[in-house]
Order: structure tokens, then sequence, then C-alpha cells
């Protein structure tokens, strides 16, 4: 008796062990091909739990992609109108381009069309974006351009990254209510209040968002139905395992998220996989990088005071958007909590983002002296930086979508979209109507 139960210890212990040498063959694997360099892969934690997955991780890639979905918000911003309209004394790469297209408006000049306003081709992409990467139903992967058992598909960080971060810093909510408010207020608007634009704006801005997760849905099917002729036929990709996980909400993993260590890949494609795992993941770093050097040196060699201000809104992007991130945790209540359906972490995250903008706005249309640059990256930093990333119209737009189906026939996705319209509007008038009108 006693000999078998040492046999059974024995056995217990070398299967708990198991999972431990397969991060070290895959990790001995990696470093040989020249993947390595990263000392949380070395070896496994004491808990079996891949490091990868550590809270600093989390920050990392939310940080490199706010600061990327961000850029590309501005300048998507000054491709579309902004440029056409604002007199700056700007003479870059892109001014040729974007003062001939022309498409947005923001409601302070003699240009008509401020209800297409200045933020809203990215938040139409943004949540786009979000679409593709939040599959409905387990026969479409959550990353559907890369293959169904690539490692990626279950990489909570990288999800995280690219749906707080990228989809949640392109998208504003907090930019969207700011020219709302200002065109219905008027006061420093050449064409005087516009509240007729400012509710279609509104209205445009909500519905074409909504149209365009559903779209990224639709693509993301239409590419794993390419790329998996069998996921037709019923048969389920990677998402496959994940039975007890919520069919809408594979991006936004909570601040404490763990996963399963990597699924056991052969010999024969190990050193491959791994390296092209590690490639894509290190992409948002060398981006962020060279953005940032451009940023740099741009100033410093030609002192165009725009990348100032790209430089200082790229130091409070990833700010913003780790505390959307940490109020998201919010969304998730009991069912014996009053209105537990409601998302409270992002509608309150888009609430107190829309009180900084408009406090920047206003006391930048207001006190503002335009010749201290530096006062002006601050407010342009804490507005389009801050304030854009810690707000987001893709998560809310799923949340929308993730409202009605779960509740079909209720109005709850109606009262939480249009209720967040109306709640922003109601704090953000009075301020700036009230600060605008001092003295």
């Amino acid at each position: 008796m006693q000999s078998e139960t040492l046999e059974n210890v024995q056995q217990q212990e070398q299967v708990e062990e198991e999972p431990a040498s397969q991060y070290q063959r895959m990790t001995s694997l990696c470093l040989e091909s020249g993947g390595g360099g990263d000392d949380t892969v070395q070896k496994p934690p004491p808990s079996g739990q891949d490091a990868n997955n550590s809270a600093l991780n989390y920050i990392l890639f939310i940080s490199a992609f706010a600061v990327l979905g961000s850029c590309l918000r501005v300048y998507m911003a000054r491709l579309f109108g902004e440029d056409c309209e604002l007199d700056k004394d700007l003479d870059d790469w892109l001014m040729p381009i974007s003062s001939n297209v022309c498409v947005t408006a923001g409601g302070r000049t003699q240009q008509n069309g401020g209800a297409l306003f200045y933020d809203l081709p990215a938040n139409l992409l943004g949540s786009f974006f979000m679409g593709l990467i939040t599959p409905n139903t387990p026969t479409v992967d959550r990353l559907p351009f890369l293959g169904s058992k690539h490692p990626l598909q279950k990489d909570a960080v990288y999800h995280t990254g690219l749906g707080v971060g990228l989809c949640g810093s392109l998208t504003t909510f907090a930019s969207w209510n700011t020219q709302m408010v200002v065109m219905m207020d008027g006061s420093y608007c050449d064409l005087g209040s516009q509240v007729l634009s400012a509710v279609f704006g509104y209205i445009l801005g909500l519905m074409g968002a909504i149209a365009c997760f559903h779209f990224g849905r639709s693509v993301a099917k239409w590419v794993c139905d390419l790329r998996n002729p069998s996921s037709r036929d019923g048969i389920t990709p990677s998402n496959s395992e994940d039975e007890d996980h919520p069919p809408i909400q594979p991006i936004d993993v909570p601040y404490n998220a763990q996963l399963e260590p990597p699924q056991q890949l052969s010999s024969q494609d190990d050193s491959s996989v791994c390296c092209r795992s590690i490639i894509v993941r290190a992409t948002p770093f060398i981006l962020v990088s060279v953005i940032l050097l451009l940023f740099i040196a741009g100033y410093a060699l030609e002192g165009i005071h725009f990348y100032r201000t790209m430089i200082a809104k790229s130091m409070t992007a990833p700010i913003g958007a780790l505390l959307r991130w940490k109020l998201s945790g919010l969304n998730s209540r009991p069912e014996g909590a009053k209105l537990p359906w409601l998302p409270v972490g992002t509608l309150a995250a888009n609430l107190i983002a829309s009180v900084v903008s408009i406090v920047c706005i206003v006391f930048a249309d207001r006190f503002h002296n335009e010749e201290d640059l530096w006062v002006d990256a601050i407010l342009f930093s804490m507005r389009v930086g801050f304030a854009g990333c810690l707000s987001t119209v893709s998560s809310m737009v799923k949340e929308i979508v993730n409202l009605s189906e779960k509740y079909p026939g209720h109005a709850k996705s109606y009262l939480y979209g249009l209720g967040s319209l109306l709640a922003a509007l109601s704090i953000c008038l009075p301020i700036y109507s009230i600060i605008g009108r001092v003295g």
C-alpha cells in the first residue's frame, strides 16, 4: 500500500510539472532561433500561469496601442477637414494633401457641415476595428487575419491592447461631445448657435459607429470563412475551447486576468511560430519609438509647434487609456445591484473625459493667450490625449450591441446609448456656457 501511494504521488507531481516543461521547451526553441530577450518568458511562474499576462504587460501593451490610436485619430482629423479650417502655422508633409480634402468641419468657421465632426472618421474606423476583433460566434477567430491555431489567438494581453488601447483610443467620446457643445452654444462660432447641426452630429456619430461595428463583424466572418472553409460547416476554430466565455466580450480583459499556458506546438513549427508571434507583439513598441523620434526630430529641426503638442499628447494618452481600463471593472456588477445591466465604468469614463475636455476648450477660448505655446501644448495634451483616450466610442458601441442582443425587444441599449449623449450634453453645456461668458 505504501509503495502504491508513493507511486501515485510521483505520478501526480510529474503531471503538475508538464506545463512547466512545455514552457521551457518552447522558450528554448525561441531563444535558439533568435527570438529571446524577454526575461518574463525564460521560466514559468510558480503558479503555472504565463508570465506575459502580468499587470505590467497589460500596462505596456495598452499604453503603446493608446499612443498609436491617438496619433492616428489626430492625423485622421487633420486629413479629413481640420487643416482646411484652422489657421495654423503648419507646413508639414500632410498639409498639401489634407488642405484639399475638406470632408468634415469644426463648426467654428464660416464653413457649414459641423454635423460631420472632426473625429467622425476616426470613430467610424475604430468601431469597425472593434467589430473586426469582437466575434459573436464561435466559428470566428478573435484575430481573423491570423491562423486559427496562431498563439496570438489566445493572447489576452494582445487582445486587450488592441481593444482597450488601439480601438478605445482611436475613438473618442469626449472630443465628439465637446464639438457638439461648442456648436450648440455658438459663443465662439462664426455661424453662431448651430443646434440642429449638433443634434444631427450626435445622431450620425452614434448610428455610424454602430453600423461600422456590425460591418467589422461581418468582415471578420468573411475573412474567417475564406481562411477556414470548414468553419462554414460549423467546425469551430480557436474559440471552440472557450465554452464559458461570453461571445461578445473577448477583448475587454479584467485588470487581474490570467490565461492558461499556450497550447503545445509540434517541434517542427515551434520555432517559426514563436518568432512570428514575438515580431507581432514587438511591432507596436517599435512603431511608438519611431513615431516619437520623428516628432522629436520634427520639433528640434523644423521648430514646428504641432510636433511639440503631439509629444505632450503621447505622454498623457496612456494615462487616459489605463484609467478607462481600470474603470471598466465597474461594468460587471451582481444581479442584485441597481441597474446591473448598465456599463457604469464606461459611462463614468466618458462623462469624466467630457468634463475635462470641455474645461480645456473653454479655458482655451476664454482665457488662453495663443502666444504661450507651452500652455497650448498642455491643453492639447489634456484634451486630445488624456480626455480623448479616457473616453471611447468603440467600447460604448460594443456594449450597446451587447445589450440589444442580450435583451432583445427591450430599450436598454437605447437608454444606454442615448442616455450617455444626453448626460454628457447636460453636464458640459452649462459648464461651457457659464465659464465662456465670465467677465
